[in-house]
């Protein structure tokens, strides 16, 4: 099971900075889409948050918990900032 721990990490880590720079480049430049991309936005933060639950918590070895956790709060933050909203507030606290 490790592995597919690891394997996740790496996907994640890898995908991220082209996904700041894409929903980034498409917020400046196609201003009729902001809506979708805002959307889009919206279900990447309610994902980064179901990470939170204790259920998860309880089966991740935690130094892929907190590896991971530590990307999605970034995951959360920059894009948000990229829109004009921040993600903290009613989110709940990233572990670090």
């Amino acid at each position: 099971m490790l592995p597919v721990f690891y394997h996740g990490l790496v996907v994640q880590l890898g995908c991220m900075p082209a996904d700041f720079w894409i929903n980034k480049s498409l917020h400046e430049e196609y201003v009729s889409f902001r809506g979708e991309i805002e959307a889009g936005l919206s279900e990447i933060f309610g994902m980064a948050h179901q990470a939170l639950t204790p259920e998860v918590q309880v089966f991740t070895p935690r130094t892929i918990y907190r590896a991971s956790n530590s990307m999605n709060s970034a995951a959360t933050t920059s894009p948000g900032r990229t829109v004009g909203r921040n993600s903290k507030p009613s989110a709940p606290t990233y572990e670090s």
